[in-house]
């Protein structure tokens, strides 16, 4: 049923769906809205970029996440040079947080150039609060930031971002991402496992409708 929704059908004049992915479906079309109103005013399509950090948990993330903004309207970019650029992070891997702050301040410069720009940061570094405490106060130009277990919730944050002009965020600060990735206490807790069953069969309906099939890049090392 879902992968057969058109966007342009959804009435955005309606509430939006209480249950997923149909709920996400209602904010992917709000995205869509915000895309025509952007391309008629600036006579080009928004274009987008998914730049992955470690693990390959990572990337099949990013596929799905570079898929909604396609469905959106979207097109894709070849670099960071794009007007929605999400970091998909990880922490597993050594120096991690520091090749995503200093990546960081690579966007800023371009956001100074192109202030539509957003700019948009998730993964298991999004996990942590002390990462997202830091953000906050040192990149201020950072306009979304949401965790492991709100991927399901892109769509809806997207629309959110889109249509104002302080920051988004959004995480369960009672979740890790060792819960999340590699199982941790996931069987004894029934609210966990049901996290993850919406989350599989959220994204995983929203990246089947994407038509999403190329990877998203992972960044260069610099």
């Amino acid at each position: 049923m879902y992968d057969k929704t058109d966007l342009n059908t959804i009435d955005l004049n309606s509430e939006p769906p209480l249950e997923e992915p149909a709920r996400q479906y209602y904010f992917m079309a709000k995205c869509r809205e915000w895309v025509l109103g952007f391309e008629r005013k600036s006579g080009r399509r928004p274009t987008s970029k998914v730049v992955n950090f470690g693990c390959q948990m990572n990337a099949r993330d990013s596929e799905k996440l570079a898929g909604i903004l396609e469905k959106t309207g979207f097109m894709r970019a070849d670099t960071e040079e794009a007007d929605f650029v999400i970091y998909n992070t990880c922490t597993v891997r050594d120096n991690a947080n520091q090749r995503v702050y200093g990546r960081l301040g690579f966007l800023n410069s371009l956001k100074k150039k192109n202030p539509h720009m957003v700019i948009a940061l998730c993964g298991c570094m999004m996990q942590e609060k002390p990462v997202v405490e830091k953000i906050k106060a040192s990149y201020r130009f950072v306009d979304l930031i949401f965790g492991t277990h709100n991927l399901y919730r892109f769509a809806e944050l997207a629309a959110r971002v889109l249509d104002s002009d302080t920051m988004v965020t959004e995480m369960w600060e009672d979740t890790d991402r060792k819960n999340f990735r590699s199982g941790g206490n996931m069987l004894s807790n029934p609210v966990s496992i049901l996290c993850q069953a919406v989350i599989i069969s959220a994204v995983t309906v929203l990246f089947r409708m994407s038509g999403a099939g190329s990877e998203a890049e992972s960044p260069k090392k610099y």
